[in-house]
Formats: structure tokens, sequence, C-alpha cells
């Protein structure tokens, strides 16, 4: 864990930092060309099995509950995981889901 350091800015005010000046920019150069790699086999559907009729309808699933379990705390299947991709194609989902959560919350 990064130790708590205070640094102060070009107006003489001083703000309590934890992380180190440059941590987060170097943050993930390593692996960017894997991550950029997996977005676009992602886009060109080569991970959810295809473009059949079956993954297209798995795909949709895992959409909605991608969106589900980054909204709740209600348990999801656990093939479901935050998937970028599936957080990208689930903006559409969110009035659904949250009309969802607030019916069970209504009753």
């Amino acid at each position: 864990m990064a130790e708590s350091s205070t640094t102060a800015t070009s107006e003489g005010e001083s703000r309590t930092t934890v992380l180190s000046p440059g941590i987060v920019e170097s943050r993930n150069q390593t692996n960017r060309t894997q991550i950029s790699a997996e977005i676009k086999d992602f886009l060109a559907g080569t991970t959810n099995g295809g473009w059949g009729i079956l993954a297209l309808m798995k795909s949709e699933f895992r959409t909605f509950f991608t969106i589900w379990m980054f909204i709740t705390r209600v348990p999801s299947p656990s093939w479901v995981d935050l998937h970028p991709g599936y957080l990208m194609m689930g903006m559409s989902y969110f009035p659904i889901a949250g009309s969802v959560l607030g019916l069970m919350y209504a009753v």
C-alpha cells in the first residue's frame, strides 16, 4: 500500500494524496495490447461463439446480467463478468434494470 504524502500546489495549498506522482499514468502500460486485442475479438464476435441466433441470445442475456450486476448487489449468474464490451452494449438495459429494481423495492 502506498504511503500518504502531502503535495503543494502552485497556489500554496497542500493536498493529501495516497498515490505517488505518475502512478495513475503508468497503470496498464504493459498489457495495453492484450486489452485492445480482447476488445477487438469481442467486437468481431469471436468471443461469444459467433453470430448464430443462440450466440446472440446468450450475448443479450449476458449483457443484461452484466448491467444487473453493475447496478445491484443482487446475485447474478456465475457466467457473467464485468467485461467492458458488455457494459458498452448494455446502455440500453439501464432503464429496464432500474425499472425492475424500482418494482422490487416498491413491493
